[in-house]
């Protein structure tokens, strides 16, 4: 089964507390006070996020963890209940920083988006067809406006594919790619320009980020 490297527990109570003030008095779709608090917000699934450039996915070089750059932040699902209805992000302290207790760990923003739930599907997808012991980190492709599963074994990379624009050349998402692979299915794409004016048909509209804690 996948996994996702491990966040010490000090430094998922800060985030806790970072994203818990950002959040509204009751979560989205909360019809009242009384069921907003049976279904309190918590962090649920954090991986480490990683970007693929155009350059590089144009530059041949099909070894996955040659091509791929840490950006330094996590991404967090929050829940309410059963439901992922955000994304946190947070930045992790430098290498060598002290980070005892939790320190240097900061919350970047927390945005509610239709994302969440996808990438919930594919966990949920990654746990019941992928038994092998990989180590999982969010991938993104800002060309194609994807977000994906990197799923890094010592013998293999893999890729599954959360959330991705309707109609982009023979991908799908939910299906398990080897890095090559991928790879060459995105090189064979025209990437997109410029941004979207509207939400096109299988598009993910624009996360909406939540006000920061008074006072900052």
């Amino acid at each position: 089964m996948a996994r996702a490297p491990e966040i010490p527990a000090a430094a998922l109570a800060s985030i806790a507390r970072q994203v818990g003030a950002r959040l509204p008095a009751a979560p989205a779709g909360a019809r009242s006070l009384a069921e907003a608090a049976a279904a309190p917000a918590v962090i649920g699934e954090s991986f480490p996020v990683y970007m693929l450039g155009l350059d590089k996915i144009q530059g041949g070089e099909r070894n996955l963890p040659d091509v791929v750059r840490q950006t330094g932040v996590w991404q967090h699902q929050v829940r309410h209940g059963s439901q992922a209805q955000e994304i946190a992000r947070s930045l992790a302290p430098p290498p060598g920083a002290d980070s005892t207790g939790g320190q240097g760990w900061l919350v970047q923003e927390v945005v509610r988006s239709p994302v969440a739930p996808r990438i919930e599907e594919a966990i949920s997808w990654i746990d019941q067809n992928v038994p092998e012991d990989a180590v999982a980190s969010i991938l993104v492709v800002p060309a194609f406006y994807l977000t994906a599963f990197w799923l890094h074994e010592p013998t293999s990379d893999r890729v599954v594919i959360a959330d991705m624009p309707a109609g982009l050349g023979n991908l799908q998402p939910l299906q398990l790619y080897s890095a090559e692979d991928f790879l060459n299915r995105l090189a064979a794409l025209e990437p997109s320009s410029g941004v979207p004016v509207g939400n096109p048909p299988g598009a993910v509209p624009p996360a909406s980020p939540l006000p920061a804690p008074a006072g900052r």
